[in-house]
C-alpha cells in the first residue's frame, strides 16, 4: 500500500463508523487481531515497511493510532473498543518476542489516543499467557479500563472471572453460532450444543477447475 493507499483506508474506517453512528449502534470495535489488514502492519513478519508506518513497534501501531484518531471523530471515544491480539490465524506458532514491550506499546497507545475498552482476543481464556497468568490477567495489572474476556469460555468461568475483576465483560462467538439460544440457554442451566466447525461452519471456496463453463465455484465444509 502506498502513503496515499493508507490515508483512503483510513478515510474508508472514517466513513464505515459514521454510516454505523446513522445506523442506530452505539459503539464500534476496531478489529485489529488476528491477521486482517490493521493487525498486518503490526505484525513484524508481515510489515517490512522502512517508512513511518514501519520499523519499530511504535511505527507499525501508527496505522491503528490513525484509524482511532479518524473514528473519534465519529464516536466518542468511550464508546470505541479496539480487538488485539498475539494470535495469528494464519501462523499459529507466532509469539511475540517481546511480550512485555509489546503490550506496554499497545496499552501506552490506547492511554494516548484516549480509549477505554480493550478486547484481547485468544484461543482459550484460560491459557497461561506469562507466568502464571492468561493474557486477560495480565493486562488487568496494568489496565484499569474495561476488559472484554474471550476464548472458548464457560459460563463458570466466565462469571468467576468477572467476580474476580479481571475481565469486565463476557464474549461468546463458537457457542453463539451453535446456540442461537445461548443467553436463555444460559439463564436456565441447559446443556449447550457443542461447537463444530464441520457442522456450523460452510465457506464457499473457488476450485481452480477448467472445464466448459470456466472456474467452477463450490462448496466446502471445514
Amino acid at each position: 500500500m502506498s502513503v496515499q493507499d493508507i490515508r483512503d483506508t483510513i478515510q474508508h474506517f472514517q466513513t464505515a463508523a459514521r454510516s454505523a453512528v446513522l445506523a442506530g449502534f452505539d459503539g464500534i470495535e476496531l478489529h485489529a487481531a488476528h491477521g486482517y489488514l490493521i493487525d498486518q502492519f503490526i505484525n513484524e513478519k508481515t510489515n517490512h515497511r522502512t517508512d513511518e508506518y514501519g520499523g519499530d513497534i511504535q511505527g507499525r501501531l501508527r496505522f491503528l493510532k490513525e484509524i482511532i484518531i479518524a473514528v473519534q471523530k465519529e464516536i466518542s471515544v468511550d464508546r470505541i473498543s479496539v480487538r488485539f491480539s498475539e494470535k495469528k490465524d494464519d501462523d499459529p506458532s507466532y509469539v511475540w518476542a517481546d511480550k512485555a514491550g509489546v503490550l506496554n506499546a499497545y496499552l501506552n497507545l490506547f492511554r494516548e489516543t484516549g480509549i477505554t475498552i480493550l478486547h484481547p482476543s485468544t484461543d482459550r481464556y484460560t491459557t497461561v499467557w506469562t507466568g502464571e497468568q492468561n493474557f486477560h490477567e495480565a493486562i488487568r495489572e496494568q489496565w484499569e479500563g474495561i476488559i472484554i474476556g474471550v476464548g472458548d469460555l464457560e459460563a463458570i468461568t466466565a462469571e468467576q472471572a468477572v467476580h474476580d475483576r479481571s475481565i469486565d465483560l463476557a464474549a461468546f462467538g463458537r457457542p453463539f453460532i451453535a446456540n442461537p439460544d445461548l443467553v436463555q440457554k444460559l439463564r436456565t442451566g441447559q446443556k449447550l450444543v457443542e461447537y463444530d466447525a464441520n457442522a456450523h461452519l460452510t465457506v464457499l471456496v473457488v476450485a481452480d477447475v477448467q472445464e466448459v463453463h470456466g472456474t467452477e465455484a463450490v462448496s466446502a465444509k471445514r
